[in-house]
């Protein structure tokens, strides 16, 4: 065997290894920002969201609700705020009435954690709900159509 056919191997052995590499990251990555997203639940009075089966360091969570769909841009009321500052799996909104939170208005939870995997320092996540026919909606968008999905 000669050299120049060595050396095309290790160049396309090393090709292999640095896409299947980018592949792991990518896949990686994307996991992981699935893993981070903020799933909401009903039950009776109570709504609860669901962050990560291992738990997440919690420092605070706010509910807003929409005021009122400016031009190009919406206006929050805050309803509810609360400090936590532990280890959570969920977070639990015991009789939802009682903070004013209605049926067919758009809502979101702000959520203040601790970094997950390579995210740094602190966190604010953030997840939009309504309650419509009963159930949960709820959407990382805050845009138009969501909005007019809790209204109508």
């Amino acid at each position: 065997m000669n050299n120049s056919s060595i050396g095309h191997k290790i160049i396309l052995i090393t090709i292999a290894i640095f896409i299947l590499y980018l592949f792991y990251i990518a896949y990686g990555f994307l996991s992981a920002k699935g893993g981070n997203k903020i799933k909401a639940t009903l039950n009776n009075s109570n709504i609860t969201f669901l962050l990560k089966n291992e738990g997440v360091i919690v420092h605070g969570y706010e509910i807003r609700s929409l005021l009122e769909k400016k031009e190009n841009s919406f206006e929050y009321k805050k309803i509810l705020e609360t400090s936590v500052e532990k280890k959570m799996t969920n977070i639990i909104i015991y009789n939802y009435k009682s903070y004013g939170i209605e049926e067919k208005k758009p809502y979101y939870i702000s959520i203040s954690r601790e970094g997950i995997l390579n995210e740094p320092g602190i966190v604010m996540q953030s997840t939009n709900f309504c309650i419509k026919d009963k159930n949960i909606v709820y959407s990382e968008k805050n845009d138009e159509n969501f909005i007019t999905s809790c209204l109508y």
